[in-house]
């Protein structure tokens, strides 16, 4: 499946908008800050408001929002198909949980909530943070 666009499938869009508190990639899991700016989402961050590429600009999901950037994201619900990053860790296979953790990045679940469930098959020990299809859950 083609990595254009974070949003795979979506059935009704509830998109947001707000200055970023720190550099991020799209896909990313962000929650507000104290100062209504994007922040990294926390693993007890439970929403799916994930960052979509800048399409307003014609960037794609490998082009970073810098930190004080206007950023879009949205809240993606059950059934929803997205990219987010997971973070470089483990094997990942279809049918795997998925969690949040710190820095917005997710992980193959272990002993959080479980969030969505891969779409995938990814091998990324020793790799790089990359993006993985998943359902949200």
């Amino acid at each position: 499946m083609s990595k254009n666009t974070i949003t795979k499938l979506c059935y009704a869009v509830i998109q947001d908008e707000a200055v970023t508190a720190g550099a991020f990639l799209p896909g990313t899991n962000v929650v507000r800050n104290s100062d209504d700016k994007f922040a990294a989402g926390t693993a007890a961050a439970v929403s799916m408001k994930i960052l979509i590429e800048d399409e307003l600009q014609g960037k794609v999901v490998a082009e970073p929002y810098a930190s004080g950037a206007r950023a879009q994201a949205r809240t993606f619900r059950r059934g929803d198909l997205v990219l987010v990053m997971l973070k470089a860790e483990a094997t990942v296979v279809i049918g795997d949980g998925i969690e949040p953790t710190a820095a917005g990045l997710f992980i193959k679940l272990a002993s959080g909530t479980r969030v969505a469930t891969s779409r995938e098959v990814l091998d990324l020990t020793g790799g790089a943070d990359t993006l993985l299809l998943v359902e949200v859950d």
